[in-house]
């Protein structure tokens, strides 16, 4: 993997705060070194909050910390400045639109740039974004195009108060300041004009002291009999883009040649994709509504569109209303307006049956089951597919010893076994998490102690601390959804209290803490490979460590005879037991080692997928009321074995999570789920009274029923969505996230 570029943002604004630093955040390619304002308190908040050094001096940072390149979020006065200063440096420079405030500054800033060797970027943030890329495959649709109108417009109560009325301070007026996108688009989409005529106006205000224009209208035309508008205003709050061809039916082109609207007040008619059920939109006249969708800067280019935006071929094209307002990006707003499905309304999702399945199955899967198939059924010892298997997980995760096993339960059970966990020891558990984390110990006559958990669902140290008594022998770390624990915390905690740190990375694989894998921390780990795992065997799990002693022990424990007495050196102390282990068998059959096998090299790619849809999924829903959205640290990057949302009912009129999701699967988003059994262990009877079904347990004493609050409360507001990886996705990814947001906007209507 290439080293990730250090960027500078400059500026903290808006655009800095709410595009380009998470942006940064989600990034594979570049990471943030450093922020830069005028304002001490911003840059003393935003070092703090991303861990990086700050600056109010722009010199300073170029001196000291030296980025590849500078993301310029300033206010449009000041950018030549800054864009100079980091030309001297030989910094490379991405400037937050427009990067010049009129032809003769871009010349010169261009000139200076190529000077000094540096590159100069600016961003457009809607280029790139699936429904615009698709507009261009589309535009063929409607034939020679003869009719383009354009509107882009936002609601500004005094368009000369502040710096939007002065040309000076807001790099132009409102053409330069918002015109920026359309026209990019439509020079994109048609080509540069032949001949351009703009008219202006700052009548909005008369008698106020303004030289910016409120209002813009510039007509296009071209040689080839194209002819077009463009409306650009600071007094609505409106965007969206048609265009007429000869393939446009005639009732389109009537209305386009007229001007005359759909008849208002009537109903769009719903047009279901033939393919994926999404419901799209048909107004009256014959135009096709797309979603609504918003791209950051910074997100990852697509070059495919969803599927879920196709089109009627010989439609008018109608480009997608872009809101200025709280709607989250990459929500589609045709859905907002819709009455709730649960209520009788059209859901957004009309595809029956599952929308997501997993471990994705391709022909080298099949062909490496069946190839196994025909070579062996069992392999006692370490050899064939279930070495090569454990060859390559030790490699991915940067351990000396992998051994498989049946199931991830039974892997925590070898793996406490051969940690030397015993009758009367003690285990520190978080209180949330799958109850296979705990219950091996029982068979090994251990207790499990469960210890509270924090808002984020990960182990309170200060109650874990508070239960440390003399028997206590180790704590586990839960990677819970995937979301790695926090392991510096977590090593420096077992080390002060004198404990065996051991994780379980169920939910993790390919999950790192800086930079460093899940599963490498401990002394051991454990993993399951259960079907819906990132790394699925179907069934299956392993056991990772460095410890070679550790290493035979697991051995002993499940895999007997053959593969111990060649792998156990004959002058072990061990080496005696190697025939009869501890008597259990709990090797990985050899077809679940092959699938295994076959998943393993292509696991990465799954979780960049993975990780990109769940930052698309974040941004989407990170302002939707009731709605918290996980914010890992930079320096953690998931595995998301889900997306764990937060419910806040308090945001919703006090909605029950139950009633709300009932209206999320009426719309169709049938994979949005309450977790079963991952929840709070001391809901669990076994916890309470083991006694009733495990021997030597009658005079255990569970925990207190008000205990661990924070786990129950945190469990009990948990919703999780699963996290697809492909591109071809995409359309679920946004009809999910619609679906979210659609029955959050109308939550009023479930609780009259």
């Amino acid at each position: 993997m290439s080293v990730r570029k250090k960027a500078a943002v400059i500026g903290l604004g808006h655009q800095a705060l709410e595009d380009h630093l998470p942006g940064l955040t989600d990034s594979q390619f570049a990471r943030l070194a450093a922020v830069c304002d005028t304002d001490p308190s911003k840059v003393a908040a935003q070092a703090q909050q991303h861990n990086v050094p700050g600056f109010t001096d722009i010199r300073a940072l170029l001196e000291d910390v030296r980025p590849d390149f500078a993301i310029v979020a300033v206010p449009h006065h000041a950018g030549r400045e800054v864009i100079e200063t980091c030309a001297a440096a030989g910094v490379h420079v991405m400037k937050e639109k427009p990067f010049a405030t009129g032809p003769a500054e871009a010349a010169e800033l261009v000139a200076l740039c190529d000077k000094a060797g540096i590159e100069l970027m600016v961003t457009v943030q809607r280029r790139f974004h699936p429904v615009y890329t698709a507009a261009v495959q589309l535009l063929e649709q409607i034939g020679q195009p003869y009719l383009v109108e354009g509107r882009y417009t936002f609601h500004c109560p005094d368009p000369s108060a502040g710096w939007r009325g002065r040309a000076s301070l807001a790099g132009g007026g409102a053409l330069m300041d918002m015109g920026y996108h359309l026209i990019d688009l439509l020079i994109w989409y048609l080509g540069l004009p032949d001949r351009v005529l703009a008219d202006t106006s700052t009548a909005a205000h008369p008698d106020a002291d303004c030289d910016a224009e409120d209002t813009a209208l510039v007509h296009l035309a071209y040689n080839s009999g194209l002819y077009g508008s463009l409306l650009i205003s600071r007094l609505h709050r409106t965007e969206g883009r048609t265009a007429d061809g000869d393939r446009t039916p005639r009732r389109g082109r009537d209305r386009a040649r007229t001007g005359a609207a759909p008849c208002p007040g009537r109903a769009a008619d719903r047009v279901p994709d033939p393919c994926t059920g999404l419901a799209l939109r048909r107004d009256r006249a014959d135009r096709l509504l797309l979603p609504r969708t918003r791209r950051r800067a910074d997100q990852p280019l697509r070059t495919q569109h969803p599927r879920g935006a196709r089109r009627v071929p010989g439609r008018r094209l109608h480009l997608p209303d872009l809101p200025h307002a709280r709607r989250p990006e990459g929500v589609p707003a045709v859905t907002a307006t819709s009455p709730l499905a649960l209520l009788g309304g059209p859901p957004v999702i009309e595809a029956p049956g599952s929308h997501f399945s997993w471990p994705p199955i391709e022909d080298s899967d099949v062909s490496a089951v069946t190839g196994q198939l025909m070579s062996a059924v069992s392999i006692p010892d370490r050899s064939g597919v279930v070495a090569e298997l454990e060859d390559s997980l030790a490699s991915f995760l940067g351990v000396r010893h992998v051994v498989t096993t049946c199931t991830g339960t039974a892997a925590l059970h070898s793996m406490y076994a051969a940690a030397g966990i015993t009758s009367g020891d003690e285990v520190i558990v978080p209180a949330l998490t799958f109850h296979a984390t705990a219950t091996p110990l029982f068979h090994l006559g251990a207790r499990p102690v469960l210890a509270d958990v924090d808002e984020h669902g990960q182990l309170d140290l200060d109650d874990a601390a508070r239960r440390i008594t003399p028997r206590t022998k180790a704590v586990v770390a839960v990677h819970l959804w995937g979301l790695p624990e926090n392991m510096d915390a977590l090593a420096s905690f077992s080390a002060q209290h004198d404990l065996m740190l051991l994780e379980d990375g169920s939910h993790a694989h390919g999950a790192t803490w800086r930079g460093q894998p899940v599963g490498s921390f401990g002394r051991a780990a454990a993993f399951s490979m259960n079907g819906p795992k990132p790394l699925s065997a179907g069934e299956g799990g392993f056991v990772a460590t460095d410890d070679t002693e550790l290493y035979y022990r697991v051995l002993l424990h499940g895999q007997y005879n053959k593969r111990c007495r060649r792998e156990i050196p004959a002058d072990h102390a061990l080496a005696p037991y190697a025939v009869t282990g501890m008597g259990l068998k709990l090797r990985i059959h050899p077809l679940a080692a092959a699938l295994a096998n076959a998943q393993l090299p292509r696991l990465k790619g799954y979780l960049a997928g993975r990780e990109d849809v769940a930052a698309r999924m974040r941004r989407a829903l990170r302002d939707v009321p009731g709605i918290d959205v996980p914010h890992p640290p930079s320096h953690a990057r998931p595995a998301w074995y889900a997306l764990p949302l937060h419910y806040r009912p308090d945001q919703l009129a006090g909605l029950p999570v139950e009633r709300f999701l009932e209206a999320v699967h009426a719309e169709g988003a049938s994979e949005v789920d309450l977790p079963g059994a991952t929840r709070a262990l001391g809901d669990h009877p076994l916890f309470h009274t083991p006694g009733a079904l495990l021997p030597g347990y009658a005079d255990h004493q569970g925990p207190a029923a008000d205990s661990f609050t924070t786990a129950r409360r945190v469990h009990g507001r948990t919703v999780k969505l699963p996290v697809w990886h492909r591109d071809q996705d995409l359309h679920l990814v946004e009809a999910y996230t619609a679906a979210i947001f659609k029955v959050a906007e109308h939550h009023k209507e479930l609780v009259k």
